[in-house]
């Protein structure tokens, strides 16, 4: 890893996290633009964004970290790392840029997701789970497509695959039009914090914003997942603790979608030792209420002696 730029964490008053870099991580046939919240000789997190997000994600809950390392590299096609150039992007390329990256840092470590980064750590920590002290989950489960829904989309994919255009990405002429979308999609946010999403997600251009992702992402990858019994599988290789915080009015939840089966106390089955947490909240815990987030990682933190 490459250090990059070196500058104060003041995210959040009172934050005890000693500095903030910003790192780059080769993988094969790109990188991984990685944010690295330095306090030296303390256990390490590794947190693995949502879908379309960035590695700035849980930017307003820093103080859970007082005590720890944490590592949140974008990944690829996301934020400021590289972009896919020949191949698609898919589960399997977040994967194996994951075990790489995994692979770098002194063990054992806290493996923490959100969304999607939160399904590719479940399953992670069935495949190596003596590397890990705890598991961290916001969200990431969304139960069982039936079959047809699974072929619908990848034909959907193919389908667009085939009559792609020439890339156009969007450009917003000012910062407070990227709010004003945010906005559209984070009702519940306060404005300052909006503003700090907007800041997070968007990069200025000569022309303009345009968002930190490449415009295939948006398209999707390939959508060939985990098949449900593989994913049990993995799910009861998971030996350390694990957190589970989910959103009772999330549109992802196991069966709150017309093409989507199976019940969340069935999922967690699978896992030996988890504590779970509903909060009044959507899909993003972190974001509307961190709050009570950090309260929830301070305490399972002290519990199981991790910072």
């Amino acid at each position: 890893m490459r250090s990059l730029r070196l500058e104060s964490c003041s995210v959040w008053e009172g934050c005890a996290l000693e500095s903030k870099e910003n790192i780059k991580f080769t993988v094969p046939g790109g990188f991984l633009d990685c944010v690295r919240y330095t306090n030296p000789g303390k256990p390490v997190v590794l947190g693995l964004h949502g879908f379309a997000d960035t590695c700035e994600t849980f930017q307003f809950i820093l103080p859970a970290f007082d005590n720890l390392e944490l590592f949140c590299p974008s990944m690829r096609g996301h934020g400021d790392s590289s972009r896919v150039e020949q191949g698609y992007y898919s589960a399997g390329l977040y994967f194996g840029d994951l075990i790489q990256f995994a692979g770098s840092l002194s063990k054992p470590y806290v493996l923490m997701g959100h969304s999607m980064g939160a399904a590719i750590a479940a399953r992670f920590a069935g495949l190596y789970p003596d590397e890990i002290s705890a598991l961290i989950l916001l969200e990431g489960f969304s139960g069982i497509a039936p079959a047809e829904e699974e072929i619908r989309r990848l034909k959907s994919w193919g389908d667009a695959l085939r009559r792609k255009r020439p890339e156009r990405v969007r450009v917003m002429k000012t910062l407070r039009e990227a709010e004003l979308i945010l906005k559209s999609v984070h009702q519940t946010l306060p404005p300052e914090r909006i503003a700090t999403l907007a800041r997070s997600l968007a990069r200025e251009t000569p022309d303009g914003f345009v968002w930190r992702q490449d415009t295939d992402v948006k398209n999707g990858g390939i959508p060939i997942p985990f098949s449900p019994q593989f994913s049990r599988a993995l799910w009861e290789r998971v030996q350390c603790p694990v957190l589970f915080i989910y959103g009772e009015s999330s549109h992802l939840l196991p069966g709150s979608r017309e093409n989507s089966q199976g019940s969340l106390d069935e999922i967690l089955s699978h896992f030996k030792n988890i504590e779970k947490h509903a909060l009044p909240c959507g899909h993003n815990p972190h974001h509307e209420l961190p709050e009570r987030v950090i309260e929830i990682l301070k305490q399972f933190f002290a519990k199981h002696g991790l910072g």
